[in-house]
């Protein structure tokens, strides 16, 4: 079927982090051309007072013009700070310049084709099994919450993802306060014993793990899985998170309530749970933890790859989602994700906004699936199955792009045994009493 690479090494935000590298390095140059000019003048007076003290004749003049050229030099390098700043700023104010122009467009764009809008996503739902693709159900998000905010539309334009992620955080404020379970929070319940499994040596062993979850049944609802393997002499801890598990007594967190932590609430209720998880499966401070997730629960991984509080306590760099709406989330640039798309899914487009394109930060997208006929129709349709992502990220691996070399090596897991456990996490009341509250609060204060 094929699919494309979203990632662009020319992207040109990377000019305003050239020039403020070049701004950092021209300053050290400044500094060490002081240090020396200041150490040659402390050589040429040292010389000139031993000379006295012997009574010879002083022959520190080179010294003396070796300092006159360094602080000639270290001049010359402030000017040239001065410069690379002056440029630095322009640079920055060009680009913020870029971007509010672009978004103004876009927006006008938007609103002015609102009605071709509608027709396409009329006509390409129609031929997608009643159900929009990304595209479309980005396009009609947009258009829908341009539309309520006239001030984006006549007067100051914001992105839209930021838009989106205004819109979405409100609403799900208004729930957290109003909602059926704003007295509750997520506690791991049980845990299932280790059992053992066989990594192939590439990126599928994660699709394997998330498909033990996936084929379990509904009495494994609420669970997440933890895998320990070996990589390069060292252990390595996988979280895998399922996605979306409508049926549900309310302690399910990853029923249709999940999606609100995940959108609004940049899933911090999952960081303690899961911080436990992986210290009762071994993982130790410092150690790798790579984090996976299907549909909403790519949703959560993307946000606990911020989470200040797990990122202190583990090593927390990699994380891989399929088909999972994760465009507002602004992801810290020393993190390497591979994200998995189906143009014909529309959950991924729910969020309204498209994945950052960043240098490790790739999203691939791919137009369709392959083995529709062995699909399952489910909630959200054939395109958003877990298995069309499985083989999808089949097609990945046998037909890579030279742009998913590196990602792919990165994120092999060895061939050979491993283990792996269940953890199950559920909606409890909170205890009514202050400590509680006050232990909580300064828990993850440090993921706020």
């Amino acid at each position: 079927m094929g699919y494309d690479v979203n990632y662009n090494s020319l992207d040109y935000a990377q000019s305003r982090q050239i020039c403020q590298q070049v701004y950092g390095q021209l300053q050290d140059v400044q500094a060490q051309l002081l240090r020396a000019s200041v150490r040659a003048q402390e050589c040429q007076r040292q010389s000139q007072s031993q000379c006295l003290a012997n009574g010879i004749a002083n022959h520190g003049y080179a010294v003396g013009v070796l300092a006159d050229k360094l602080r000639t030099g270290y001049h010359h390098a402030t000017e040239a700070v001065l410069d690379a700043r002056r440029l630095e700023e322009k640079v920055s104010a060009a680009i913020e310049n870029y971007v509010r122009a672009e978004t103004r467009i876009e927006n006008s764009i938007l609103v002015s084709g609102k009605w071709q809008i509608l027709v396409d996503l009329w006509n390409n739902t129609r031929h997608n099994d009643s159900r929009p693709p990304t595209q479309d159900m980005e396009n009609i998000l947009k258009l829908f919450v341009l539309l309520s905010s006239p001030r984006d539309r006549f007067g100051f334009a914001r992105p839209q993802p930021e838009m989106m992620h205004e819109t979405t955080q409100n609403l799900a404020e208004f729930i957290k306060i109003w909602g059926p379970f704003r007295n509750k929070e997520l506690k791991l319940s049980d845990s299932d014993p280790v059992e053992k499994f066989e990594s192939d040596g590439t990126v599928n062993t994660f699709y394997k793990l998330h498909q033990v979850l996936n084929d379990a049944g509904p009495e494994e609802d609420g669970k997440i899985l933890i895998a320990e393997a070996e990589k390069d002499g060292k252990n390595v801890h996988l979280v895998i998170l399922p996605g979306t598990q409508p049926d549900s007594d309310g302690q399910n967190p990853f029923d249709t309530y999940g999606i609100i932590d995940g959108f609004g609430l940049d899933s911090e209720n999952f960081a303690g749970p899961i911080a436990e998880a992986l210290e009762i499966s071994g993982a130790q401070d410092g150690d790798e933890v790579i984090l996976s997730g299907y549909s909403q629960g790519g949703i959560h991984i993307a946000n606990l790859m911020k989470n200040k509080f797990l990122r202190k306590k583990f090593k927390m760099k990699k994380m891989l989602t399929f088909g999972s709406p994760i465009g507002h989330i602004d992801l810290p640039e020393d993190i390497r994700s591979l994200s998995l798309e189906d143009s014909k899914d529309m959950v991924p487009g729910t969020d309204g906004t498209e994945n950052t394109r960043k240098k490790d930060q790739i999203t691939v997208k791919f137009d369709g699936p392959r083995n529709e006929d062995q699909l399952d129709d489910g909630l959200f349709g054939k395109p958003h199955d877990l298995d069309n992502y499985g083989d999808h990220l089949k097609e990945m691996v046998e037909n890579p792009v030279p742009d998913l070399q590196d990602n792919l090596r990165e994120f092999a897991i060895p061939p050979g045994p491993l283990t792996y456990r269940k953890f199950k996490i559920e909606r409890k009341e909170r205890p009514k009493n202050t400590k509680h509250e006050e232990w909580e609060a300064e828990k993850y204060r440090m993921g706020r």
